[in-house]
């Protein structure tokens, strides 16, 4: 476990899941990640935003933990769920990949 994944688990471990907590985990490569943006652009903090207003309106809050790493593919992803699942405890997983990952183009 590099110390990327180690902080992740700790940081989205604290604070401890509030009720009325919706936690959405993105899992995905760099573009996830956030590669070349600043955090506010990520896919994980814009996902947290378009959702924020709904998520009151209901009397929840929705926090998104950015999963996202460059370089990783789908198998990585995976280990990365089962790694970082039980800490977190995630409501949603978002996976977000290339399809040209699959088709090798």
């Amino acid at each position: 476990t590099n110390q990327r994944i180690v902080e992740l688990i700790q940081d989205a471990a604290r604070p401890e899941k509030a009720a009325g907590e919706f936690r959405i985990l993105c899992l995905g490569d760099s573009t996830t990640f956030g590669q070349g943006v600043g955090e506010e652009e990520t896919i994980p903090v814009l996902l947290e935003h378009a959702l924020a207003d709904a998520a009151r309106s209901a009397g929840k809050t929705v926090r998104a933990v950015n999963g996202g790493y460059r370089g990783y593919a789908t198998l990585h992803e995976l280990a990365l769920l089962r790694e970082l699942g039980p800490a977190i405890r995630p409501d949603l997983v978002v996976l977000a990949f290339y399809v040209k990952a699959f088709t090798g183009g």
